[in-house]
């Protein structure tokens, strides 16, 4: 019972560009769901936007979902002492933001 646990791996700033990796490859995937609804939804015959609404919510609901994620859990790395794992995933999902934000902006 004497025994003291095990001291965690260290963290390095190596930790913190994964983590970023995994956050923005969060928001392709995004992109990738509203495109594959996109093929399997069809307009109705009246000419209803049925197809665009599906993807449009497919795409929104998984950035909502992404941010809240990458959010909850870099504050709780942030606040478990693994400062570089935490910072990687809200800063990785702020440059997809921003990438979005800028690649809409050039259409």
């Amino acid at each position: 019972m004497t025994e003291t646990a095990p001291k965690p791996a260290t963290e390095t700033p190596l930790r913190a560009g994964i983590a970023g990796l995994i956050a923005l490859s969060g928001h392709a995937v995004a992109f990738l769901a509203g495109y594959l609804v996109a093929s399997v939804v069809q307009p109705s015959p009246g000419g209803g936007f049925e197809d665009l609404a599906a993807v449009v919510m497919t795409f929104l609901g998984l950035e909502v979902l992404l941010g809240l994620a990458c959010l909850i859990v870099g504050a709780v790395m942030f606040r478990r002492n693994r400062k570089y794992t935490g910072l990687g995933l809200v800063g990785g999902w702020l440059v997809g933001l921003l990438l979005l934000v800028f690649l809409i902006q050039l259409q």
